[in-house]
């Protein structure tokens, strides 16, 4: 092992380097997918949960955005969440 270590949490990233701590956030940003098209819906996601049908996002800013949706995916490596519509009209 190097002298760097770092470790990676899904809100935070934390590099240690030279007994240094840096941190960073990691935003992400949510998009939707509706109908076979996928469209952003929220950027500076700092906090996703489930409320029963819905996922609910926070942004950095502290807004609040209910989707009644399902997670496609989550890129952490790419700060992107990914939601599938539950509304199939």
């Amino acid at each position: 092992m190097g002298s760097r270590t770092a470790v990676v949490r899904f809100c935070a990233d934390v590099a240690i380097q030279n007994k240094e701590e840096v941190q960073q956030m990691c935003e992400s940003h949510a998009y939707l997918v509706k109908s076979g098209v996928e469209s952003r819906i929220m950027e500076d996601v700092i906090s996703l949960t489930m409320d029963g049908d819905q996922i609910v996002m926070v942004s950095l800013l502290g807004e609040e955005l209910r989707v009644p949706a399902r997670i496609r995916e989550i890129a952490f490596a790419d700060h992107r969440i990914v939601l599938e519509s539950a509304d199939h009209a």
